[in-house]
């Protein structure tokens, strides 16, 4: 067995070595390029349909995520309308009024009537508006006020009492007792809770029905190829709204909502089996609904992409093959026919020959030899030459010696103190509408308007330090609009002296602090809430101390803020709840004036919070 594979081998070679080296060269190229040019279709038509489907799935995520953007925008913009209505203070009056004799209470009643229909003139996008109240005495339907009893039972009802912050609201499709049966408009309703400032008893429950196409409008505006959809859902398969112009490629939308909700995820794609044909379904929740928006495509469109692709890349390998082998044919008649030149000089040299001219020339292979052949010994001295100058180059290069100065630039500031908050600015102008509905109109607007332009008028200061008393002014504007938007009394207390006053601090410093302290400190359960901003002088610096009346911070979470002000690595540029923040505020103080100075906290659960600054006493 051994021999007859030694002779198979052996004649095998024999052929091989028979065969011109011009066929060898034209076998070999052609092989190896066909070779891999099969091999890298093949993977390629593998993967081309993952990468169809990843880069489908990208794009159709990127489009749920602008959806659900609009959804939040939308969202808030009807939460700041329906807070508008009651924070004017009109409502509010309305609402704990208790007339006696029945011409007060139909006096009363028109005129809530009254101001709902001056909120649904004004907010054209709210279908209607409703008040459940707990007083049993001036329930009239015909007014928008309904019984507190039509909507009790419902299981969302006590979570939405429970909570008795003023940002929340529950958000449904399903209509209560009260919904119009006769209306053929897809709609949704917000629920928003209203308790009394003083206990907060509850006192009533407002409603308001905006058509589904105002707050899902985008999704009539996308459209997934031409045979996909988008719909929202919930996750029991109800569906809430699709878009129209896709209406006919809806199909079994539960199927789909069910495959979704499978995934408890909230957001993703993948491809499901729906009623025997593959779909392609990409979802997402990230809104505050917290429903579904569920994009799907036939994965046999996709695939017609894919198709596309792999018959391009069929073509262009059979192009590149015939090419391959035109280049493969030319270029072995080319080499083997100055070989063969090449072959004839050699034999006149071995018969003694020596000034034999080779007549190939070139720079390759072939050419070097038939280069080294005419004559040797000339290119050797060359060769010595080449080498000893190349090595002198190495030389000099090794013995320079070249210094790199390695710059390190400060970061720039970051001017966040520039840019106004649109959402502040828009709050601030729905809470001036909403004053049109307050005691005082006039008085509160002029008010509101004039601390909302020195605000503006403080943001486009274009220095980066100002005096302490241009701070404490700029706060005080802060708190008239907060007062105002969130119907509270925050009295501001300044105990700094004059010598205070003229210190240099970095411009935006109080209302970060203050801020923190109305967002987290301050309870639902208090009414004298209290700001103090005082000084003094410790060990050559100037002691700025706010202090408030609030709940105080918790021992752990206060180290944690401490080491966190403590920290080098932190980045300036971090954003921390959306503003500044404190560690910013710490951040920059420290990048202005140095490392000496800066803010330190101290907190008592339930007493209330101090925070320090340290800064430079300016002379």
């Amino acid at each position: 067995m051994k021999n007859m594979l030694n002779r198979l081998y052996t004649t095998l070679l024999n052929s091989i070595n028979n065969i011109k080296i011009r066929n060898k060269i034209l076998i070999f190229v052609c092989t190896s390029i066909i070779f891999f040019v099969i091999i890298i279709s093949y993977f390629t038509f593998i993967k081309v349909e993952t990468i169809v489907n990843k880069e489908s799935g990208d794009s159709m995520m990127a489009i749920l995520a602008q959806i659900n953007n609009n959804i939040d925008y939308n969202i808030k913009k009807f939460e700041v309308s329906i807070n508008s209505f009651y924070s004017g203070g009109k409502i509010k009056s309305l609402i704990i009024t208790n007339p006696n004799m029945f011409g007060d209470k139909l006096s009363y009643l028109r005129e809530i009537k009254q101001q709902i229909f001056t909120f649904k003139s004004i907010n054209d996008s709210v279908t209607d508006l409703r008040i459940f109240t707990f007083n049993e005495d001036y329930i009239w339907n015909d007014t928008s006020i309904y019984d507190i009893n039509e909507i009790r039972d419902y299981q969302w009802f006590e979570p939405l009492m429970a909570n008795k912050e003023s940002d929340h609201f529950y958000w449904t499709n399903a209509g209560d007792a009260t919904w119009n049966k006769f209306s053929y408009i897809s709609t949704i309703y917000c629920y928003k809770a209203v308790f009394n400032d003083v206990n907060y008893k509850p006192l009533a429950v407002l409603r308001i029905d905006i058509a589904s196409e105002n707050v899902f409008e985008a999704i009539n505006s996308v459209k997934f190829g031409k045979y996909g959809t988008v719909f929202v859902a919930k996750e029991n398969g109800n569906l809430i709204f699709f878009n129209k112009n896709s209406k006919i490629n809806l199909g079994n939308f539960k199927s789909k909502i069910a495959k979704v909700a499978a995934h408890e995820e909230i957001e993703g794609s993948f491809i499901a089996d729906v009623d025997g044909v593959n779909e392609f379904l990409v979802y997402s929740k990230r809104n505050k609904l917290g429903w579904y928006i569920i994009g799907s495509i036939p994965q046999s469109e996709l695939k017609e992409k894919a198709d596309s692709i792999r018959n391009f890349i069929i073509v262009l390998s059979s192009v590149v093959c015939i090419f391959a082998l035109i280049v493969a044919f030319l270029l072995s008649s080319l080499l083997t026919r100055r070989m063969t030149t090449m072959s004839k000089a050699i034999y006149k040299f071995g018969m003694g020959n020596f000034d034999v001219d080779v007549g190939v020339y070139g720079n390759d292979e072939i050419g070097q030899v038939a280069y080294q052949f005419k004559n040797m010994m000339k290119r050797m001295k060359e060769l010595v030459v080449e080498v000893e100058e190349q090595h002198k180059r190495e030389k000099e290069l090794l013995n320079e010696k070249y210094e790199l100065e390695i710059l390190k630039k400060e970061a720039e500031l970051c001017a966040l103190q520039n840019q106004v908050n649109p959402h502040f600015l828009y709050n601030t102008l729905e809470m001036i509408k909403g004053l049109l509905f307050s005691e005082d109109p006039n008085r509160n607007i002029i008010n509101a308007t004039q601390a909302l332009s020195d605000t503006f008028k403080y943001n486009l200061n274009s220095g980066y330090v100002v005096k302490v008393r241009d701070e404490i002014e700029h706060v005080e504007n802060y708190l008239t609009i907060q007062n105002m938007r969130f119907d509270k009394t925050i009295r501001l207390i300044v105990a700094v002296d004059e010598s205070g006053l003229n210190c240099n601090i970095v411009r935006f410093t109080f209302e970060p602090i203050i801020e923190n302290a109305i967002k987290h400190g301050f309870s639902k359960t208090k009414s004298d809430y209290q700001i103090c901003i005082s000084s003094k002088v410790i060990k050559d610096k100037l002691v700025i101390l706010i202090e408030d009346n609030g709940i105080g911070i918790d021992k752990d979470r206060l180290v944690q803020i401490k080491d966190l002000l403590l920290k080098d690595e932190y980045s300036f540029k971090s954003k921390i709840n959306g503003g500044l923040g404190i560690y910013n505020v710490n951040e920059r103080i420290k990048r202005h004036f140095g490392n000496d100075y800066g803010i330190d906290i101290t907190s008592v659960r339930n007493k209330g919070t101090i925070v320090l600054l340290y800064l430079p006493i300016s002379l």
